[in-house]
């Protein structure tokens, strides 16, 4: 495994190379051989190139440092694509600082162009050869390279899960060789080697070629922790332990010296500090330019909302709570008749004819029905399409709550519904999207939202936003799961 994982490593520095000089070449090509604009000076092709030949060890360097060689970085896909895009910017500022440093009165450059045609081409080539070897990796599992032999230790929940979701080794570069614990923590499907004495596994790392050992349970016996210990340092295997609670570690991990012992500080969300200056710089910077874009969809939608129903007001406002157990008022484009909003469902179910949805508007816990007849036309396209939730781009900019987060809730939902869960979910801006919203939408249960919002909390990153942003885009696109 060490040795697979040391080649992987030399050819991503060796890709990272020819990205590099590819991407260099081709911008003195693009701007120098193949544009007829004039030049800023006069460089040949062999000194351009001898020159960043000679630099290319700093830009490992910077590579290096943003652990682009490192398997918990490459391993996933996201995090190594953004550090990507970080290296081929750090990269070229070091080149340019280096042209300045040396000669503020000469360029290493031909023309301006070349830079940004390299900055451009280099992330573009990093990430595709990067990308190439990682389907390289995945082929090579089929044919049992660079697959971890690994064996399971624990009697817990956790330990199934984890079998579960590894024994794809096609996909997960695991291959579950044994577990070690009771019967009842085996998946129903496991075909490898089951193990209830510890030291008898223990026994057999080598033999069975075991090279991680994923550990789900802390043991009392301090012995045995230790037995585990000495045994994968004795067989030069990985541990990797995995605490079964998962709430106790959810949400932002460190681990420091505290009094000279390693200690584990944990947050209940990643959103503190920085994480939270970051998210209100984009939410402001979102909602500006989507109020922007989707100003004539809101003036279009005012003017409809007037015309199907001229006697009520244009905005629904309701009180919700955000970060803090703060109540704020919630904008929405009126979508229900006058007259109708605010009253008890049931009764205007009953006024309307239609008794048998009261089952219904039970069943989904006070959301919404479908071809709920309190509802205007305008109002169901607009709750189709979600273009009713249009004025909330104002709570975000005023700061009320973010584009994407927990789903906003009342009072009674807090109290009801979510009850010891309500604080934790409650440390964070409510959003217009967010995880439970592109999981289902009205489909799935108040219970399942809760998780959802949850994970949400304890497990929030730039790139989940950014993704659930793009999921919100694709279902309000297509309409699935709307109301």
């Amino acid at each position: 495994m060490k040795k697979s994982r040391i080649i992987y490593s030399l050819l991503l520095v060796a890709g990272d190379v020819l990205a590099i000089l590819g991407a260099f070449t081709l911008a003195y090509i693009f701007r120098v051989s193949l544009d007829p604009r004039p030049l800023i000076e006069q460089i040949s092709a062999i000194e351009y190139i001898t020159i960043f030949v000679a630099l290319l060890p700093l830009w490992l360097m910077v590579t290096a440092s943003l652990g682009l060689y490192r398997q918990e970085v490459y391993e996933s896909r996201i995090k190594e694509l953004w550090r990507v895009g970080l290296a081929a910017l750090l990269g070229m500022l070091l080149v340019i600082g280096y042209d300045y440093a040396v000669d503020p009165n000469s360029t290493i450059f031909p023309a301006r162009l070349v830079a940004v045609y390299a900055a451009l081409l280099g992330f573009a080539l990093l990430a595709l050869i990067r990308q190439i070897l990682w389907q390289f990796k995945k082929l090579g599992y089929r044919f049992g390279l660079g697959v971890e032999r690994s064996m399971i230790i624990g009697s817990t929940d956790a330990t199934a899960d984890i079998a579960r979701k590894l024994h794809l080794t096609n996909s997960s570069g695991y291959e579950i060789v044994a577990i070690v614990g009771d019967k009842r923590s085996l998946p129903a499907d496991f075909e490898g080697m089951h193990f209830s004495n510890l030291g008898e596994a223990l026994d057999q790392l080598g033999a069975l070629n075991i090279n991680t050992v994923i550990q789900t349970q802390w043991y009392e016996r301090s012995s045995r922790n230790r037995q585990i210990q000495a045994a994968t340092q004795n067989h030069h295997a990985a541990l990797k332990i995995a605490l079964a609670e998962e709430t106790l570690v959810a949400g932002a991990v460190e681990v420091e010296l505290f009094q000279s012992y390693p200690v584990m500080s944990i947050s209940p969300t990643p959103l503190l500090g920085w994480g939270r200056v970051s998210k209100r710089l984009i939410d402001l910077i979102g909602s500006s330019v989507a109020i922007i874009i989707f100003s004539p969809f809101m003036l279009l939608c005012a003017a409809l909302v007037k015309l199907t129903d001229p006697a009520g007001p244009l905005l629904f406002t309701h009180k919700r709570l955000t970060r803090g157990d703060r109540e704020y008022d919630c904008y929405k484009f009126r979508s229900m008749k006058h007259g109708l909003s605010g009253r008890d469902p049931a009764t205007v179910f009953k006024e309307l004819g239609k008794p048998e949805l009261i089952h219904e508007f039970k069943q989904y816990r006070g959301q919404l029905v479908s071809h709920d007849p309190r509802v205007t036309w305008w109002g169901q396209i607009m709750r189709t399409t979600s273009l009713d939730e249009l004025p909330q781009l104002f709570n975000v900019f005023k700061g009320d709550i973010s584009l994407v987060g927990p789903r906003t809730i009342m009072r009674n939902d807090a109290e009801q519904s979510y009850r010891e869960d309500a604080p934790l979910i409650l440390s964070v801006k409510s959003g217009i999207t967010g995880l439970a919203q592109v999981s289902g939408r009205t489909e799935m249960s108040i219970e399942d939202r809760v998780e959802l919002d949850l994970y949400y909390v304890r497990n929030w990153t730039i790139w989940l936003d950014i993704k659930i942003l793009f999921k919100t885009v694709w279902i309000v696109l297509t309409g699935s799961g709307a109301r």
